[in-house]
C-alpha cells in the first residue's frame, strides 16, 4: 500500500501518534511499540510503521483498534552493517574514509522515498507527535512537517550524533532511553542530558493475567510432549534471536560444564532472522556435538506465542555476552514465574537483585555460569524465594498500563510543552 492510499482513519478528536520502527526483523522494540498502543489512555489514536515486510501479525498478536502500516528504507540497517564489513577491510585509510562518506551521501538520497512516505502519512492522519525508533530518517520527516517527536533509544549508544541528528535537534522533545545503562551511554556521546529520559520497558500483556504477573501454577507440557520428553524432564531455555552477542553458545557450554544429567535439556527458542547468515548457527550445534550435549539441545526456533513456552520451562537463561541496552527475556522470565540467570553485561544489574529476585552472572565466564545454572536446577527453594520476590518487583516496575500512563505523560509534554 503507498502512502497515498492510507485511509484517514484517526482524524476526529483525540491526540494523533506516530509510532515507527525500523527493525526488518522481529525484536523487542516493535514488541514496545505494541505494548504502548495497546495500552494508551483513550482519547490517544496510535498509527504504527513497521519496516516487516507484509502482515506483523504472524510475528506477534497486535490486537487493538490500531493500524499497522509497512513501510521500509531502502537501504536499511542491514544494509549499513554489510557495507561496513566491505570497508573495514581496505586497507588504505584514505579511501576507506572516502567509502564511508560516499556511503553516507548513498544513504541519505536513495532513503528519501522513505522520508516522503512518512510525511505524507504525517499529514494525512494528522499526527501529533511522533514516536522515533532511533532514525534519524524519521526525525527528517517529523521536522519538515513540524511535528514534535519522541526519540526512543532501544540500543547502547556507541558514536557521536550526525551531524544530520544535531541539525534536526529541536524538533526532538526528549530522548526517552529503555535504561540507565543506555541513558549513560547516549549522554557520554552528546546526547543532552537536559532531554534524556529513563523509563524501563513494560513486560507484555500476555504476561499479565487481570493486573497480575503470570501464576506459576500453570504450567503445561506442550514442550515435553512434542519432543516426547519425561513428564520431569528439567527445561532450561534461552530466548533470544541466534546472534553471536546474544550468548547461545556461551549457555550451551556453561550447560555442557555443568554435567546436569541427561533429563535435564537447553531449549533454544529463536531463529535467525536479521539476514547475517548462518554460520553462528552452524558453530553453536557443532560445539554441543564437540561438547557432548546435542542430544539435550532443543531448537525450537521461532515461537510467536512465545509466553506459552515460559509457562513450560523451568530456568530461563538471558546470556548476552555484550552490554545489554534492556533484556526483555529477563522481565518476561520474571513475569512468568520462572527463575532468570541473567547476564551482568548492562541494564540487567538494574533490573534483577543479584540472589533476591535472580542471578547475575558473566556469561563469558563459563564456570560462573555453570555454577549458577547448577545451584538453580539442584535448590528447589531457592528457585521457589527468587520467583516470588521476582513477581513482586514486576507488579511496582514493569506493568504495560504503567508505562503506557507514563508515555501519555511523555506525548502530551510534546504536544503541549511547558512555558
Amino acid at each position: 500500500m503507498s502512502a497515498s492510499d492510507v485511509v484517514d482513519s484517526h482524524l476526529v478528536g483525540g491526540k494523533n501518534v506516530l509510532l515507527v520502527d525500523q527493525g526488518v526483523s522481529f525484536g523487542g522494540a516493535l514488541v514496545v511499540l505494541v505494548s504502548i498502543v495497546k495500552n494508551l489512555k483513550s482519547g490517544y489514536n496510535p498509527t504504527i510503521v513497521s519496516a516487516i515486510d507484509g502482515d506483523i501479525s504472524k510475528w506477534i498478536d497486535i490486537g487493538g483498534d490500531f493500524e499497522v502500516l509497512s513501510r521500509k528504507p531502502a537501504f536499511t540497517y542491514v544494509n549499513r552493517f554489510s557495507a561496513y564489513e566491505k570497508i573495514r577491510k581496505i586497507r588504505s585509510r584514505v579511501v576507506r574514509k572516502l567509502s564511508v562518506y560516499m556511503l553516507s551521501i548513498y544513504e541519505f538520497f536513495v532513503n528519501l522515498r522513505y522520508v516522503l512516505d512518512l510525511c505524507e502519512i504525517i499529514k494525512k492522519r494528522k499526527i501529533d507527535v511522533v514516536h522515533i525508533n532511533n532514525s534519524v530518517y524519521v526525525l527528517m520527516a517529523a521536522a519538515i512537517t513540524g511535528t514534535p517527536c519522541v526519540w526512543h533509544i532501544h540500543g547502547v549508544v556507541e558514536e557521536k550524533r550526525s551531524f544530520l541528528h544535531r541539525l534536526l535537534e529541536p524538533s526532538v522533545s526528549c530522548y526517552l532511553a529503555i535504561s540507565n545503562y543506555v541513558s549513560d551511554s547516549a549522554a557520554k556521546h552528546g546526547y543532552p542530558k537536559g532531554k534524556l529520559v529513563t523509563v524501563w520497558n513494560p513486560v507484555g500483556d500476555q504476561f499479565i493475567e487481570e493486573g497480575c504477573t503470570l501464576s506459576n501454577e500453570s504450567r503445561n507440557s506442550d514442550l515435553r510432549e512434542r519432543y516426547e520428553l519425561a513428564g520431569n524432564a528439567f527445561l532450561i531455555a534461552v530466548f533470544g534471536r541466534i546472534i553471536e552477542w546474544k550468548g547461545q553458545l556461551e549457555a550451551v557450554k556453561a550447560f555442557a560444564e555443568a554435567k546436569l544429567g541427561d533429563e535435564v535439556y537447553l531449549v533454544l527458542v529463536g531463529g535467525s532472522t536479521e539476514g547475517f547468515g548462518d554460520a553462528y548457527l552452524e558453530e553453536i550445534k557443532k560445539q554441543a556435538k564437540l561438547l557432548g550435549v546435542e542430544k539435550n539441545i532443543i531448537w525450537a526456533g521461532f515461537v510467536r506465542d512465545v509466553h506459552e513456552v515460559y509457562k513450560d520451562v523451568d530456568l530461563v537463561l538471558h546470556s548476552s555476552i555484550e552490554p545489554e541496552p534492556f533484556g526483555l527475556v529477563v522481565t518476561e522470565a520474571m513475569a512468568s514465574g520462572v527463575p532468570i540467570i541473567a547476564s551482568k553485561l548492562g541494564a540487567p544489574e538494574e533490573l534483577v537483585d543479584d540472589g533476591v529476585t535472580g542471578l547475575l552472572v558473566d556469561p563469558r565466564n563459563s564456570t560462573e555460569f555453570s555454577t549458577a545454572i547448577q545451584k538453580v536446577v539442584m535448590d528447589a527453594a531457592f528457585r521457589k524465594l527468587i520467583t516470588q520476590s521476582a513477581k513482586i518487583s514486576v507488579k511496582e516496575n514493569f506493568l504495560p498500563k504503567q508505562y503506557a500512563d507514563r508515555m501519555c505523560e511523555i506525548y502530551d509534554q510534546a504536544i503541549s510543552p511547558e512555558k
